[in-house]
């Protein structure tokens, strides 16, 4: 759903890039939105073809190449990886694992 129609479910760590966009992970949703600030469109940001299935992410950090997600349900942190090293869109994005196996919990 995207546009006037997203409501947004217990969002709670957001970051904004360079060119005035929002991500936020609306984590009852399990979902990253897209939020254009100049336009106040907001979409949600597709994993389609990576095999990623969000479970509540907490939260998100902006990084040059993407953005590190925890995602909290799954009890691990992500790299999300949206262009390579030359600046040109991946697609699908390149998700790496960086700490934590889905659907175990943590010590």
């Amino acid at each position: 759903v995207d546009g006037s129609d997203v409501r947004f479910h217990s969002p709670r760590g957001l970051d904004v890039n360079g060119s005035h966009t929002l991500y936020v992970a609306d984590t009852s949703n399990h979902a990253i939105r897209v939020v254009d600030i100049a336009t106040r469109v907001v979409s949600t940001l597709s994993l389609a073809g990576t095999g990623v299935t969000l479970s509540n992410p907490y939260d998100l950090a902006l990084t040059r190449s993407g953005m590190v997600i925890a995602d909290s349900g799954n009890h691990r942190i992500l790299l999300l990886r949206m262009v390579d090293e030359n600046g040109a869109a991946l697609s699908p994005y390149n998700v790496t694992v960086i700490s934590g196996i889905a659907g175990q919990a943590g010590d």
